[in-house]
């Protein structure tokens, strides 16, 4: 399988360089975590704002954040615990050339399996695709072009990476359907009636930060780690 991994990636990155425009598309793609994410997200309030109280439609809106959730945690439990997998980009004996606007340095510490951002996109376009199968067609096909395939092309990872990623992700959301959502859809739409502004003042962070796969939480622990480490060390 590894074989098989190294010999897409390398297939798609021997046109890097001859194509600059997709190069560089590519590459802004890459770095732009809302054009991935914030369609997906944007029709989940959607479709929470749109629905009345106590409907089917915002308990699926909540399985689908919380199985988002999930998703990212276990992608990085794996990532940070699991067998340290190289990406192709840092992977000197493949050879691989980044595109344009691609910066290896970002990742270099971090592990390639599984895609995190698969992981997340996949989860919300599930949580879409129970709710409406056309437009849940639709968010499948957006999430493997700006997410799986670009960042594939752009050497962030390999194509296992993104499938289980993937897979991943529709599990996470199925996982979180089996938990009491009537229970927790209870008592957040009490939270909305009774402190609307506390609700969707977090709410609308909580979206900030999907959207952005916690960045922000993940920058401040990766600082922290920096600067704990000479200490322990």
């Amino acid at each position: 399988m590894n074989g098989l991994d190294q010999y897409l990636a390398l297939a798609l990155n021997r046109s890097i360089d001859h194509r600059p425009l997709l190069d560089s598309l590519i590459g802004t793609v890459c770095e732009l975590p809302s054009l991935k994410m914030l369609p997906l997200v944007a029709m989940l309030g959607a479709i929470w704002l749109s629905a009345p109280p106590k409907t089917p439609e915002r308990r699926i809106v909540l399985q689908t954040v919380i199985g988002a959730i999930l998703a990212l945690i276990v992608s990085r439990l794996i990532q940070d615990l699991g067998p340290y997998r190289p990406r192709p980009m840092h992977l000197t004996s493949l050879g691989f050339v980044p595109p344009l606007g691609i910066h290896p340095e970002r990742v270099e510490h971090s592990s390639s399996f599984p895609s995190d951002h698969a992981a997340l996109a996949f989860a919300l376009s599930a949580g879409i695709y129970v709710w409406r199968r056309s437009l849940g067609v639709v968010a499948i096909v957006w999430s493997v072009i700006t997410t799986c395939f670009a960042r594939v092309y752009a050497g962030y990872h390999y194509p296992t990476d993104v499938v289980v990623g993937a897979l991943l992700g529709i599990a996470s959301t199925w996982v979180a359907g089996m938990m009491p959502m009537i229970a927790i859809q209870g008592f957040l739409e009490r939270q909305v009636v009774e402190h609307p502004y506390i609700f969707y003042f977090i709410s609308f962070g909580a979206a900030y930060e999907v959207v952005s796969l916690f960045w922000d939480f993940r920058f401040a622990a990766n600082t922290l780690q920096a600067i704990l480490r000479p200490v322990t060390g």
